[in-house]
């Protein structure tokens, strides 16, 4: 009898010890949009960070995010994922920290953010709710009202001025003045952090976002695969033309491979490598298409607009980040 109720115990203890280990969690998954302040400084770099808390088993994919509509630009990301919340071994946190900064003053907002959270049994969706940003400008007045136009500097204005003749030595030294002030103020905007790359990288990924590719299924027309990797890899090549300082267009794939990597120097880091080979990637699977007549499908010419765009953003990015820390931009080679 002794046997028996000892046999009892252990199994009860059994029982419960693996329903101790097997908690389910019903806590919902959430996500929250925050940021240090709401009120910056025109191009002052700032972080909005994307928190997302779910289940230990879940899985989080953030999708791409687009600033197609609003004055920020985004010039860095970091990533913490799956990292236990404090005091509840349940439950994990996923979040993406995007680096933002502005150069046009006035009320903005940080978008919507969407993320797919999986496991096993299901997949939910996640829209976070958009984040009001307020930039401002030292130079700019407090009783101002109007929020949408740039006011840093006054616009110019019209005056009457009295007739006279000009002799050619003044015109000669206008001239020239004139010449030397386009010179130092070009010279002025390659060194300013940021602001010539945010402006070349926005214009190159809207040109790629005017790419047309079919919805139907299957594959496509070989010309018009044609057309697509033949726009990529010219919007490429003409971001990279002004970055570079070079005449990228009109050079072979080794060569421009090259040029990056001289462009890098000996001072080049793995973010660095990894721009060269993923832009060798690219330029190699749009000579597949164009010359080796590779078949293409909708999906795989998303994917590769897709793919340059991250590339471009990538790139802008890692320069913004290197031009601060050495305070000066790296010296391109023709």
């Amino acid at each position: 009898m002794s046997d028996l109720l000892f046999l009892g115990c252990l199994i009860v203890s059994s029982v419960l010890s693996q329903s101790s280990n097997n908690v389910v969690t019903d806590e919902k998954p959430t996500i929250v949009v925050t940021a240090p302040d709401s009120n910056f400084l025109v191009a002052e770099p700032f972080d909005v960070a994307v928190t997302v808390t779910v289940d230990k088993d879940d899985a989080v994919r953030f999708a791409d995010l687009e600033f197609e509509s609003t004055d920020l630009q985004v010039i860095g990301i970091r990533d913490q994922f799956d990292v236990p919340v404090p005091g509840n071994g349940q439950r994990r946190i996923w979040k993406r920290i995007f680096t933002v900064e502005s150069y046009l003053s006035g009320s903005s907002r940080f978008p919507t953010i969407q993320v797919a959270v999986t496991n096993e049994q299901r997949s939910r969706n996640l829209e976070s709710t958009p984040l009001s940003i307020n930039i401002s400008s030292e130079l700019q007045s407090a009783n101002e009202a109007s929020n949408s136009e740039l006011r840093d500097i006054m616009p110019t204005i019209d005056v009457d001025a009295p007739e006279r003749s000009i002799s050619p030595v003044w015109i000669t030294g206008l001239i020239l003045g004139a010449f030397g002030v386009i010179g130092v103020a070009w010279i002025g905007r390659r060194l300013a952090s940021g602001l010539p790359r945010a402006s070349t990288s926005r214009q190159a990924i809207r040109r790629l976002g005017l790419i047309s590719i079919p919805t139907n299924a299957g594959k496509l027309e070989l010309k018009h695969a044609e057309e697509v990797h033949q726009e990529i890899e010219e919007t490429l090549r003409a971001f990279l033309a002004i970055e570079l300082e070079s005449d990228t267009v009109q050079m072979t794939r080794s060569e421009l491979i090259q040029t990056l990597k001289r462009y890098f120097g000996s001072s080049h880091n793995q973010q660095d490598d990894e721009c060269v080979v993923e832009l060798e990637q690219m330029l190699a699977s749009a000579e597949a298409v164009r010359f080796a007549k590779q078949p293409s499908t909708p999906a795989t010419l998303t994917e590769a607009v897709d793919k340059a765009k991250r590339w471009i953003r990538r790139f802008a990015a890692t320069q913004v980040k290197s031009d601060s820390s050495a305070n000066t931009p790296r010296e391109a080679t023709a």
